[in-house]
């Protein structure tokens, strides 16, 4: 090798020649300028149509200097480039917060185009250069970055989130059952609840399965809002009793409530009810509740609309009466930590009156409504109470089919 030919290379690893430095500067000036300007979503398709779909841009000067790196064979200062650029694009969206277009940009190098073949020698070069990128530890860096960006923000927004946001399906189950939306509320609220319903019973399902195979491995995220010891001692109770023992019970009630009195329903409701719940006070007070509903209608023979006004007051008895405030027997139980025994009476009554279900979700609302008012720290026993209702539910009933 001449001492010409080490001089030229020479040049070429320790920096890029004049010319090429002005050609990176065309790109980069084009860039900052229109990041100002323009959109986002603008801006991501400038960058897609320049670096990804080698479509061109509307700045004749950008695409000189991209293809003045390809003629010039400036592989590395090529990666150089682009890699500056994704951070340009990067820390301003940083800086603006909008976070989104950040996970949009990294999901721009997944286009499938990159392994066609142009008849453009140049789009091909390109096309090569920048399946390399993708591969390279500078795409990798820059996707890890992204990621801590995102994730950074992600945590920012459940800290800043309401507390109450937690349980907005409640909210839009109450918002599906209203007759006082419209038609198309009600069906946008019915949807997103069971998406909601059926996304954490999946989240539940999965990590309780992979909590008993991997143990303190478990890779599966806690849907819920309890430790993992909580929720342990949940899962170590519920096995105590399959969830077919609940079913089952609901199950012979039901067959032999058909063609009774409504007295004699009620007094056997309150037989029902008292099935595994060990709460002197609480049986009693149902009981005094059971025996003065509809007491005109006690040599009737129960009919469906009767098990379902019987089954709502008692729902309301055990969560809200006036449906503004926590009743006085939900107070009473909470306070005592006597959350899963509210939890369990509850469940008995929808699985002998499905109907009730959403009414209770009604209720469960019209709780969360009175309780968004206070601070988190406050509400440390309705945040029990929502937590446990929406595991036993999960496990227990049929939530996913509830509307």
């Amino acid at each position: 090798m001449t001492d010409n030919q080490n001089s030229q290379l020479s040049i070429k690893i320790v920096r890029p020649t004049e010319d090429i430095e002005q050609a990176q500067e065309k790109i980069y000036s084009f860039l900052m300028s229109i990041i100002k300007s323009w959109s986002p979503e603008a801006v991501l398709q400038e960058f897609n149509s320049l670096f990804i779909q080698h479509l061109g841009s509307i700045n004749s000067g950008a695409v000189e200097g991209l293809y003045e790196l390809v003629v010039n064979n400036e592989e590395e200062v090529f990666y150089a480039t682009l890699k500056r650029c994704c951070y340009i694009l990067i820390n301003n969206w940083k800086t603006t917060k909008q976070i989104k277009h950040i996970h949009d940009l990294v999901e721009l190098f997944k286009n499938p185009n990159l392994e066609k073949t142009s008849l453009s020698p140049i789009s091909n070069c390109l096309r090569l250069w920048l399946k390399k990128f993708i591969n390279s530890q500078d795409y990798q860096e820059i996707k890890l970055f992204a990621d801590k960006i995102i994730d950074q923000q992600n945590q920012q927004t459940q800290k800043s989130r309401h507390w109450s946001e937690r349980y907005s399906s409640h909210i839009f189950v109450a918002q599906s059952v209203n007759p006082k939306n419209s038609l198309e509320h009600r069906e946008a609220a019915k949807e997103r609840a069971k998406h909601l319903r059926y996304r954490f019973k999946f989240d539940l399902t999965m990590y309780l399965a992979r909590s008993e195979n991997d143990g303190q491995n478990n890779l599966a995220k806690n849907p819920t809002g309890v430790s993992d010891e909580v929720l342990r001692l949940i899962k170590t109770i519920v096995a105590k009793r399959e969830p077919t023992t609940y079913k089952k019970f609901a199950k012979i009630f039901t067959e032999q409530s058909k063609g009774q009195k409504y007295k004699h329903f009620k007094q056997n409701l309150h037989k029902y009810l008292s099935i595994f719940i060990d709460h002197e006070e609480l049986l009693d007070t149902l009981d005094l509740k059971i025996l003065s509903l509809y007491e005109k209608h006690n040599e009737e023979i129960l009919t469906d609309s009767l098990l379902i006004i019987t089954c709502n007051r008692l729902i309301e008895s055990l969560t809200t009466e006036n449906h503004r405030q926590p009743s006085p027997l939900f107070l009473l139980l909470i306070s005592q930590n006597n959350t899963l025994t509210l939890v369990t009476v509850l469940l008995k009554i929808v699985l002998i009156c499905k109907p009730a279900h959403s009414h209770l979700e009604t209720c469960i609302a019209e709780l969360i409504r009175y309780y968004e008012n206070f601070k988190e720290e406050e509400c440390d026993s309705i945040i029990n109470f929502l937590e446990m209702y929406n595991i036993i539910f999960a496990i227990y009933g049929d939530s996913t089919t509830l509307l």
